[in-house]
């Protein structure tokens, strides 16, 4: 009797480890969360493609490696060409001129980590979706890599490539590049302190400019961190959020710079995971067979934080509306814009859900 209750033990040990491995090893092999997700962005359009999506690793606390040039990735040398344009759809509006002088379609440069990444295995950001609400032309790549620091990403290959297409098309058109750093440069283990991650910025916005781009500096997406009740986000991107601002404000002191925009994505993120709760915020997780993955973005995920970079860009304010109270803000009712709504499609229903803190 002990040998065959010692055997049936034994059993279910060797079926719950082998259930496991499966398990993690479906997860490894497969190409995206589930069906329901897979479904949520299965109408998107090849100009969401990553020319350097990178499946480095990452875990909850952010990407400890993997980036390409920097500690031996793979490299890559040459962008994928632009994407085809989007068909047009809407009335026409003016999205500006950069500062040569272009006025066509404008043109969309994504650089970050995997938070503005696409959806790679061990990563997944806001980047590819965003691409996918352009409209009438306007064209976009994304440039976000996993496990990317802001230091090594400045002095890498990969914003030279960046720069070239910034000055490619700015030849022919407005072009707006997006700065989103912090997740890995937080680790203790970057060496990368304040100064260095606000002077990197600073530096980057400069030679967007010089390329002859709008860059935009964005606070990094919020973690779907919370307490341990669960029931408030924590906030521990706030230095990173702050120090993007102060690069910021430094570039405004110059009269030189003073066409760098910044958006705070993070303050609207975290409003946002706070107002919704974590049951309905980890719906928004990269999934993992381990761990919750409250840094990187499921496809569901990144369609709503996309949302938000894309209302942000048009003006919105990053606070939420009080409840019961209609938001003043909405697209195409007068607000400054930046002279980008004509070519950024809206969307009412998930902009009115997102700003009075609603979950998707």
């Amino acid at each position: 009797m002990l040998l065959n209750g010692g055997g049936r033990r034994l059993r279910i040990f060797l079926l719950t480890v082998f259930g496991l491995l499966g398990v993690i090893f479906l997860w490894a092999t497969s190409d995206t969360d589930s069906t329901q997700l897979k479904e949520a962005v299965a109408s998107w359009p090849a100009a969401v493609a990553s020319p350097f999506a990178f499946d480095g690793g990452g875990s909850q606390d952010g990407d400890p490696g993997g980036f390409p040039y920097v500690g031996g990735g793979r490299k890559y040398d040459e962008p994928v060409p632009p994407p085809p344009a989007l068909p047009p759809t809407g009335d026409s509006h003016d999205a500006g001129a950069s500062s040569m002088g272009a006025t066509g379609a404008p043109y969309f440069v994504l650089i970050g980590d995997s938070t503005t990444c696409g959806q790679a295995k061990e990563g997944g950001g806001w980047g590819d979706a965003f691409l996918w609400q352009l409209a009438r032309g306007a064209q976009g790549v994304n440039y976000g890599v996993n496990g990317a620091l802001s230091t090594g990403y400045f002095h890498s290959p990969i914003w030279n490539a960046a720069m070239q297409e910034v000055r490619t098309n700015a030849l022919a058109r407005p072009v707006y590049v997006t700065v989103q750093f912090g997740h890995n440069d937080q680790n203790p283990n970057s060496n990368v302190t304040l100064d260095m991650y606000q002077d990197t910025l600073v530096g980057m916005a400069r030679e967007v400019l010089e390329a002859g781009g709008t860059p935009f500096l964005v606070t990094p997406l919020a973690r779907r961190d919370f307490d341990l009740d669960g029931t408030t986000v924590t906030d521990n991107l706030k230095d990173y959020r702050e120090r993007t601002l102060q690069a910021h404000a430094v570039l405004q002191d110059d009269e030189a710079s003073k066409k760098a925009r910044a958006i705070n994505l993070n303050a609207a993120s975290l409003a946002y995971i706070g107002a919704i709760g974590k049951t309905a915020a980890f719906r928004y997780n990269k999934w993992h067979p381990l761990v919750n993955d409250t840094t990187h973005l499921n496809e569901l995920g990144a369609t709503v934080f996309a949302r938000i970079v894309a209302d942000l860009m048009l003006g919105h304010p990053a606070a939420l509306v009080p409840s019961g109270e209609r938001d003043p803000w909405a697209p195409g009712a007068g607000n400054d814009d930046g002279g980008l709504s004509g070519w950024i499609r809206p969307d009412p229903y998930m902009t009115g859900l997102v700003w009075h803190g609603d979950p998707i």
